[in-house]
């Protein structure tokens, strides 16, 4: 574990050292446990990105996008429609 040397304003010291007080840790424990909060682990980044992966696939159930039709045939059913109201095809 690496140890770092901050800087605090007397009244944010103070204050940090008795919200530890009760808690049972040290000030450095508490900043420490403050940080990991907000930067999680890569090992927990992973996770998540790899959740955020799962969910923007899509369902894992095939029922809904299954029947859906593909890009390229709405497409084609909106390229078949502008011909018809041209009067380019026969619909």
């Amino acid at each position: 574990m690496k140890s770092v040397t901050i800087s605090l304003p007397d009244s944010v010291y103070d204050d940090a050292e008795a919200a530890a007080e009760p808690q049972g840790i040290t000030l450095a424990q508490l900043v420490a446990d403050l940080v990991e909060k907000h930067w999680p682990a890569a090992e927990d980044q992973a996770a998540a990105a790899k959740a955020l992966e799962t969910f923007f696939r899509g369902p894992g159930f095939p029922g809904i996008s299954k029947n859906l039709p593909t890009r390229e045939e709405l497409y084609a059913e909106r390229d078949d429609e502008l011909a018809r109201r041209r009067g380019d095809r026969d619909a």
